[in-house]
């Protein structure tokens, strides 16, 4: 097993640095943001790693949305809810 290094905070990315901000203010680790916004793990680490790794992807349109959405109502109090399980 390797050892996981993390991007300094001031070499991060827009998109990085938007999804950790992300998962720190609603308080979910990386699991657990994925499983509630319906990704897979995979894709949120390949959106996580800097931009000039072999895995990095541009976070889709969609997701920058509904993770911006979902942050807006957190900030509002506004509960959300989370689909049931398939």
């Amino acid at each position: 097993m390797t050892a996981r290094t993390r991007t300094p905070v001031a070499q991060r990315g827009p998109q990085q640095q938007f999804l950790h901000e992300a998962m720190t203010e609603l308080q979910l680790g990386r699991v657990a943001f994925a499983e509630r916004f319906g990704m897979t793990k995979r894709a949120l680490d390949n959106w996580l790693m800097p931009s000039g790794s072999t895995g990095y992807r541009d976070m889709p349109q969609l997701a920058w949305r509904y993770v911006g959405e979902v942050l807006a109502w957190h900030r509002q109090g506004v509960p959300v809810h989370t689909p049931p399980a398939r």
